[in-house]
């Protein structure tokens, strides 16, 4: 264990065996050595566990803790913030990885602009490996309060390809959900709505692995995930009645706007048996869609007929795509 570590990075495991050693190698082979790495074992069945014990006799970098009992990502990240002594926070999700310079630079970039959030760049990957340059990078990016950031730049809602000042996160209590699906999204909301001082640099630091069959984004949609969802936009809604008036309201109209397209792709992919529970989530949907006005028809990442489409009558697209995804099921066999 370190004494005083300038960084903490959290990284929960759950049956990653096949990935867990690049992750930790990644980070153990960091140019900047002054930090620690909190490894939570989420009761894994595979043998994730006697891989990463390999690695505690030789480094005094990692902590690992065992949980008694499975209790998700948010409350895994959230316990590690309590536990960290670092005085920044990483989160690594234990298929991914970052560059190997990536801790030295964030900590260079927000000790000498006084960050509470530092935002750098991630790639989806199937695990290519990637040369990152760092010749003409920035380190004296245009600072925002959290407010001007949402309002001037796209945002990515992910906890992990973010730098956070632990100080910060303690003070203003902001939490990864607990118990629920796309749990890091309310830190990342929250976290942004009480900052001072954010950047973004130019610099890609994080590979987020997509090969992974048993991630969140990949695996068969059950209730839980519709639930999860509702609340989630259940959640953006009451951030649009707090901030009612201002700039930042038009913001999370956008950020609002923008996961109901998932939320109609969790419906698509449902194929469970509960049809007022579809139902009620495409109400919930509607009436989303409603206060959002035309900024569904602003998402730039989805392709803009779909936009039309779905603005115009949601239940007509998820109808069609059903469908469509029925024919090309057929045509497979």
């Amino acid at each position: 264990m370190m004494n005083n570590p300038k960084i903490s990075i959290i990284v929960p495991v759950y049956n990653r065996a096949k990935y867990i050693t690049r992750c930790l190698d990644s980070i153990l082979n960091q140019s900047l050595r002054d930090i620690e790495i909190l490894v939570f074992d989420d009761c894994s069945t595979d043998n994730s566990v006697e891989i990463i014990q390999q690695y505690l006799g030789t480094n005094n970098q990692l902590i690992f803790i065992q949980n008694k009992k499975n209790i998700g990502l948010g409350n895994i990240r959230n316990k590690g913030v309590e536990l960290a002594q670092g005085k920044y926070i990483m989160f690594v999700d234990s298929d991914d990885w970052i560059a190997s310079e990536a801790c030295e630079i964030l900590y260079e970039v927000a000790e000498n602009n006084s960050l509470e959030i530092l935002i750098g760049n991630r790639i989806l990957t199937n695990g290519e490996e990637m040369k990152i340059s760092t010749e003409v990078l920035n380190k004296n990016p245009t600072i925002y309060d959290g407010h001007a950031y949402l309002i001037n730049n796209k945002l990515n809602e992910n906890v992990w390809d973010k730098f956070w000042l632990r100080s910060f996160i303690i003070m203003n209590n902001i939490k990864n959900t607990e118990g629920r699906y796309y749990e890091d999204v309310q830190m990342t909301y929250d976290g942004l709505l009480a900052a001072n001082r954010v950047a973004k640099i130019d610099y890609l630091f994080y590979f987020s692995f997509i090969g992974n069959s048993d991630s969140i984004t990949r695996m068969p949609r059950t209730l839980k995930h519709l639930y999860d969802r509702q609340w989630l936009i259940s959640h953006l809604r009451s951030k649009i009645k707090l901030y009612n008036g201002t700039k930042v309201e038009v913001v999370l109209k956008r950020l609002l706007a923008s996961v109901l397209f998932p939320a109609l792709a969790d419906i698509r992919k449902y194929n469970g048996e509960d049809k007022e529970a579809v139902r009620n989530f495409l109400k919930r949907i509607n009436e989303a869609k409603a206060i959002t006005g035309f900024a569904m028809l602003e998402v730039k990442s989805v392709f803009i007929l779909k936009r039309l489409f779905i603005f115009i009558a949601p239940i007509i697209y998820l109808r069609i795509s059903r469908m469509y995804d029925s024919l090309k099921r057929k045509n497979n066999y």
